[in-house]
């Protein structure tokens, strides 16, 4: 290859790196936002942590949200049953 190419392709390595990057970044300053915003919405509610919001859910939001858990949990069960 030559020169040239090489170094095209490293700067364009480089942006992208740059564009992902930046992009995480400004994904976690909007999460941090959202949860200042939720915290300034009700502050009791966030003073009493996780299981204050965890009670807040619906049954459907719960199941969604602990339906991964249940699928590994399954999984670890048959695969302790297969070799077991």
């Amino acid at each position: 290859m030559s020169k040239r190419r090489d170094r095209k392709s490293f700067r364009k390595s480089m942006r992208n790196a740059g564009c992902l990057s930046a992009l995480v970044v400004l994904l976690v300053v909007v999460g941090v936002i959202v949860l200042l915003a939720f915290i300034a919405h009700d502050p009791s509610g966030a003073a009493s942590g996780i299981n204050y919001w965890w009670g807040r859910l619906g049954d459907g939001a719960r199941a969604i949200l602990h339906a991964p858990i249940d699928f590994f949990n399954a999984l670890l069960t048959f695969v302790e049953q297969v070799g077991g």
